[in-house]
């Protein structure tokens, strides 16, 4: 089990990132193995949670990032003038988000 289970990918732009996270499953189970419990199934789970912990920081920032776009928009409408180019949705999605903080 020491070598790779499936066939490598040598594509340029998402082969580098195939072999990275690979090697990262390899990785877990030589550990899993070491441990006495060689799980090829617990390994995907623990890679599993690994990769979320590592990705929910990214889908905050997304949120957050959304959420002052939505508020400038309604800002810069409102600061100059074009009251009537703000949607209802807009609208309200704003106050809910400054509600919100």
């Amino acid at each position: 089990m020491y070598s790779l289970l499936l066939t490598a990918y040598n594509g340029a732009i998402l082969g580098p990132i195939a072999k990275l996270l690979g090697y990262i499953m390899n990785a877990i189970f030589i550990v899993l193995d070491k441990i006495g419990i060689p799980n090829v199934g617990l390994c995907i789970i623990l890679f599993t949670l690994i990769m979320y912990g590592l990705m929910t920081p990214l889908t905050y920032n997304i949120a957050m990032g959304i959420e002052l776009s939505i508020l400038a928009y309604v800002i810069i409408k409102a600061g100059t003038g074009r009251y009537k180019e703000i949607s209802k949705t807009m609208l309200v999605l704003s106050i809910v988000f400054i509600l919100k903080e």
